[in-house]
């Protein structure tokens, strides 16, 4: 029936009835307010903190939480849930368990946070949460409980706890730790590397007592025996302290056994092992050197005594008293203080004194006196005593060592008398030293030669004699200033051989005499004369060295000059007597050549060309016009040659070789000229000139048999007088000079000095390579004109000739001279 059908009593009925359930609707209401309101008012006089958290704000919170927080509800407990009071470190973790708790997920009920208090105190609370339905919509009810104080004794607790089990697991004694059930509760690392258990948790978890017995039972000396007494400790169930036991591998342990009650009932046992084989070992090793030491005390010299900080009780004196101080050791050990009596009475106060001054304190003493023996000898003694102390820091003895120095005292007394004699002495000698100082200074000073010392290893000189301004041209105080200037005014070929001798010197090993060239400060080469003297000390090592320095540079121009004469008189005997028995021997054999020669032409006149015996004398008058040439060598050798001397220009004839010399030379040998840019003009016989430099370059080829460079360079050089009266032959003036170099295997200093004789080679004497006389015959024909040559080698390093022919005019030359005397 629809509602405008209705009859107006339906509907005043129906709005009677609605009326009625509308009262009780609100009478409900005022119920539930009523309800609410004694349920809030309850919840806010508990002593836990609650409040209601809705929408991110909070709702409702109680006195309590008042109280916890510092804030009311006036004051920001109406505010943001989680920014009000919760620590800023913890409102992402509060927020997270807040939103899940309100979308149904899974949220811890209980956690702990921290809060900021009003007054920015920070207080630990334990939150347990729950979902409900505030004015008909979710909420969260938090209860929160202040837990500060318990915390920290929770965290002191168990950072005790973690210090204990960390002490206990590093202790160096195995500790073990067996509940009343059998189980294995605690064993520290020292007991499972005790009986190479291995990793803790992993090895003992869940093991028995007697498992494990068994299992470590294999590092004790006796197995059997140890399990047993094990048992039967085990049964005994009491404290046993200090057992000993040995180990398979030699050590010794020291076992004790506790058993625990936990809160007053048994717990378990508690096993402890120590390490005591360093002890043991140490105890045999203590015996043994008190048995040395007592050994040692009765049988040194000296007196060892050992007593009572009060002195009143000898506890041991050596047996060398008796034979110190002529009385028994008995008679110190029954009366103390007669030692007293036996000090001289001159030293008796003295000694008394000392001994009272150290008899309460901690610090050694020492003491000289005399005693007096039976006999009526009087002894030195020199005492000395010190404390010895317990291991807790108390004295609790004396001991100390008494020795003879009668003895020392005479000698002492002798000393000193002998001392008195050499003060004497000694002032003496200076007296007279001084004097001789004084000679001595006025010598040096006025010396011709350098006197000098120079203290080793820093090099310092010590004294400069004046003269070093004139041997050196360098003052004594340049020397002082600066130590290493010798070193900068050695000549340069005589650096290394005086930082050699330098060298020994340093070692003790230093020449006599020896010489050497120095650069004068004006730039003039000296050559110095050294004589010396190493200064050695007490124990044989080198302190100083003593020289003398003389100039010998005249002496040395002189000695030159002379040897320079003699070898000259001597080659220039030996070439003459060579020129004549080589020009009588050349004419002689050119007489035996010219009837050889021209018996052969006539012979070979009577035949003509293909018959027999034609080619052989041919050979033969070959031969003999051969052995002519070879004459006529040696003739330019003794200077009986004939020559014409044209002016010839050097350069040219060198350039009208190159190309012979270039074809018949060894590929493997360069050829490399370098000659001036002007003409080179010399007054010479060209046929002679091609003889020298022909042997010269043969000479330099042959010393290169596995190829090389052959250089030949022209130049015009001027000879002073210097170098003059240094080579034999050399004339002053313009010369024109040619050098003949090789990088071939080059000679050594013995073979140089015989390179220019006559038949002199350095081939095989079977290989019939020369005759001996290119080097020779080059030579004769360089002094024939006037000149000389010279010779340089090393060898590995090649040879370089260098001829020297005097110089004539360029205007000299002419059509004849350029084209060359053909």
């Amino acid at each position: 029936m629809q509602d405008h059908d209705k009859t107006k009593e339906q509907l005043i009925a129906e709005l009677g009835e609605l009326r009625l359930k509308m009262g009780e609707f609100e009478s409900a209401v005022k119920t539930s307010n009523e309800q609410k309101s004694i349920y809030l008012e309850m919840i806010d006089k508990v002593n836990e903190a609650v409040y209601i958290v809705q929408d991110g704000w909070i709702k409702f919170a109680n006195q309590a939480c008042s109280e916890l927080t510092g804030y009311s509800n006036e004051k920001g407990l109406a505010t943001d849930a989680i920014g009000a009071f919760v620590h800023q470190d913890d409102r992402e973790m509060v927020s997270q368990h807040h939103a899940c708790r309100l979308q149904g997920d899974k949220a811890p009920y209980c956690y702990d946070f921290r809060i900021i208090c009003q007054d920015g105190s920070i207080k630990w609370v334990e939150m347990k949460s729950a979902l409900i339905m505030w004015e008909g919509r979710p909420a969260g009810l938090c209860i929160m409980t202040d837990i500060t104080e318990s915390k920290k004794y929770r965290d002191d607790l168990l950072s005790t706890l973690g210090r204990f089990h960390a002490i206990l697991s590093n202790l160096c004694g195995g500790l073990l730790l067996v509940t009343n059930d059998g189980d294995v509760e605690f064993a520290n690392k020292a007991f499972c590397d005790l009986f190479d258990i291995g990793d803790i948790p992993k090895e003992l978890h869940g093991l028995k007592a007697p498992e494990l017995i068994e299992k470590v039972s294999k590092v004790f000396a006796d197995p059997d025996k140890t399990f047993s007494r094990i048992m039967e400790i085990v049964a005994e169930n009491r404290s046993i302290k200090g057992e000993e036991i040995n180990l398979i591998d030699g050590r010794t342990y020291i076992r004790d056994f506790v058993p625990i009650t936990v809160d007053g009932k048994p717990y378990g046992r508690f096993w402890h092992y120590t390490d005591i084989s360093e002890r043991k070992r140490a105890e045999k090793k203590l015996a043994e050197r008190e048995k040395h030491l007592q050994l040692i005390a009765e049988t040194i010299q000296e007196v060892f005594w050992i007593a009572t900080p009060q002195r009143d009780t000898m506890i041991y004196i050596s047996p060398a008293y008796e034979k110190i101080w002529g009385r028994t050791c008995q008679s110190l050990y029954d009366s103390p203080s007669s030692f007293v009596d036996t000090i001289h009475p001159e030293d008796r106060d003295q000694v008394v004194a000392i001994l009272n001054e150290h008899r309460l304190t901690v610090t050694p003493w020492a003491a000289t006196y005399r005693v007096v023996r039976p006999d009526g000898s009087i002894h030195w003694i020199k005492d000395q005593g010190f404390p010895v102390y317990d291991e807790r820091g108390n004295r609790y003895l004396y001991a100390g060592v008494a020795r003879d120095i009668t003895e020392r005292k005479q000698a002492e007394e002798e000393l000193r008398q002998h001392k008195e004699h050499l003060e004497e002495l000694v002032r003496m000698k200076t007296a007279e030293l001084m004097k001789s100082e004084e000679r001595f200074r006025r010598l040096a000073e006025n010396a011709i030669d350098v006197i000098y010392r120079k203290s080793i290893p820093d090099g310092k000189y010590e004294y400069m004699s004046p003269a070093a301004l004139n041997v050196f041209g360098y003052s004594p105080e340049e020397f002082y200033s600066d130590p290493s200037l010798i070193k900068k005014i050695i000549h340069p070929d005589w650096a290394n051989d005086y930082e050699k001798k330098w060298e020994k010197a340093l070692h003790g090993d230093l020449p006599d005499t020896y010489e050497y060239q120095i650069i004068h400060r004006s730039g003039q080469v000296k050559w110095l004369n050294q004589r010396n003297v190493l200064v050695l000390n007490e124990i044989g090592q080198p302190v100083a060295i003593e020289c003398i320095v003389t100039d010998v540079s005249e002496q040395k121009r002189v000695e030159t000059e002379n040897h320079d004469l003699l070898a000259q008189l001597f080659e220039s005997q030996k070439m003459e007597a060579l020129s004549t028995l080589v020009c009588g021997i050349a004419h002689d054999f050119n007489n035996m050549l010219a009837a050889i020669i021209g018996y052969g032409q006539l012979l070979l006149d009577d035949k003509t060309k293909g018959e027999p015996g034609y080619e052989d004398l041919q050979n033969i008058i070959r031969q003999g016009q051969g052995g002519a040439d070879l004459v006529k060598k040696l003739l330019a050798f003794s200077q009986e040659g004939q020559a014409i001397p044209v002016p010839l220009d050097l350069n040219r004839q060198i350039r009208d070789l190159a190309p012979i010399v270039s074809r018949t030379l060894p590929e493997t040998i360069q050829v490399e000229l370098d000659l001036a840019d002007k003409p080179t003009m010399i007054r010479a016989d060209h046929n002679q000139i091609y003889q020298v430099l022909v042997n010269l370059i043969i000479n330099a080829s042959e010393a290169m048999s596995r190829g090389g460079r052959l250089k030949i360079v022209t130049t015009t050089v001027s000879l002073d007088d210097e170098y003059c009266r240094r080579r034999r032959g050399a004339k002053p003036g313009e010369h024109v000079m040619v050098s003949v170099s090789d990088t071939g295997l080059g000679m050594d200093k013995k073979t140089l000095a015989r390179i220019f004789d006559p038949f002199f080679s350095t081939k095989q004497r079977s290989s019939k390579r020369g005759t001996g006389l290119g080097l020779s015959v080059a030579k004769g024909i360089v002094e024939q004109l006037g000149g000389h040559i010279t010779c340089e080698s090393e060898p590995g390093k090649g040879t370089e000739f260098k001829v020297f022919l005097p110089a004539i005019d360029a205007s000299l030359i002419t059509a004849k001279t350029i084209l060359g005397d053909r």
